[in-house]
């Protein structure tokens, strides 16, 4: 995400005018990264909610369903 902030803020500072198209190519791609990364958070949350109030094959279900989409991901691994 960081990464990609860098690649918007210097778009914005310095545009290439000789193609227009990237600068919205780029914002187009950190919308979507940062659209999934607050679905993982999100998801995450709810993982560690159905933790809590004891419900593991919820929680489980979910952290399957992101590992099926991010295999290795750090925050769903059981």
């Amino acid at each position: 995400m960081t990464m990609l902030a860098k690649v918007l803020e210097l778009d914005q500072r310095a545009p290439d005018v000789s193609q227009p198209e990237r600068g919205a190519a780029y914002q187009n791609l950190y919308n979507q990264v940062h659209s999934e990364h607050d679905a993982i958070r999100n998801s995450y949350g709810e993982a560690r909610k159905r933790l809590d109030e004891q419900k593991f094959s919820e929680a489980l279900a979910i952290c399957e369903e992101y590992l099926r989409k991010y295999p290795g991901h750090a925050l769903f691994q059981p």
